[in-house]
């Protein structure tokens, strides 16, 4: 498994994707690398773990959801600034952060 982060500043991270080759899908190392990230981002003070997933790919979003992200109602905007149509905005709060 892989991922891009990005610092976004202010303890704000964006998880730009989270990748498992095809063959070893299913055996659980996405959910490590997850939450290894996690406890990595909490020695950096972070605040809150943002990331979209495609509305269309559950195994994704039940990932994201054990490891604790919380599926949210605002718009994901994409990096050209525009509304992303296919994808869920999901979030992370360290420290009993909200919305």
């Amino acid at each position: 498994s892989g991922l891009r982060l990005i610092n976004l500043g202010n303890g704000i991270w964006f998880l730009e994707a989270l990748e498992t080759s095809p063959n070893d899908r299913n055996n659980g190392y996405g959910k490590l690398l997850l939450n290894s990230i996690i406890e990595y981002l909490k020695t950096y003070d972070a605040k809150k773990l943002e990331c979209l997933i495609g509305s269309t790919n559950i195994a994704s979003q039940r990932t994201h959801e054990s490891c604790g992200f919380i599926r949210t109602n605002l718009s994901p905007i994409d990096w050209d600034g525009a509304i992303c149509k296919t994808a869920i905005k999901y979030i992370y709060f360290f420290k009993n952060m909200s919305i």
